[in-house]
């Protein structure tokens, strides 16, 4: 408790958890959103995880980097942040696959921002005593987060495939 009255710790915290649950709802359904809206089948699906993975690569590689040097981790997190949550709203208004691989493109850049610099911004703003603690506690609310939210979004996408996609935005 402690940790979350802390201003900065307290906020990526909470953002760790609810970071977590909105990636559990592109996580767990996205091969049957896939699937169910585009019709593509494992080929297809093997083929947009590889364009994923690609994006994922170049944002924690390469432009995250930049961007911290440029901005601080606080504004990289919210450029990561606010890709996220774009995407996530997006996703189920796209017209066709095309437009899809353009949204997941920027969800992976937005993840590959935003996941590094809440780690980073967790071990910057804890004393060199509590580190360890402090990056668990991260490591525990993403966990709780991610065993929480499949449950949600199965629930929600039994309603209406694009359920948890809005839900996650707003989260």
């Amino acid at each position: 408790g402690r940790y979350l009255q802390r201003p900065v710790i307290g906020r990526v915290l909470v953002a760790c958890f609810l970071s977590a649950i909105a990636l559990t709802a592109l996580r767990g359904s996205f091969p049957m959103y896939m699937q169910d809206r585009f019709l593509l089948g494992p080929r297809g699906l093997g083929m947009v995880f590889t364009w994923i993975g690609l994006f994922a690569i170049f944002s924690q590689g390469v432009l995250v980097r930049v961007l911290v040097r440029r901005w601080d981790e606080q504004r990289v997190a919210r450029l990561g942040v606010t890709l996220l949550a774009i995407g996530l709203g997006l996703l189920p208004l796209v017209p066709d696959l095309r437009t899809a691989l353009v949204v997941v493109a920027g969800l992976a850049v937005g993840q590959g921002l935003f996941i590094p610099t809440l780690t980073a911004l967790l071990s910057r703003e804890s004393e060199a005593h509590e580190q360890g603690v402090v990056l668990g506690l991260g490591q525990s609310a993403t966990a709780l987060a991610r065993s929480l939210g499949p449950v949600g979004v199965g629930l929600l996408y039994d309603q209406n495939m694009s359920l948890p996609y809005f839900a996650s935005a707003v989260t």
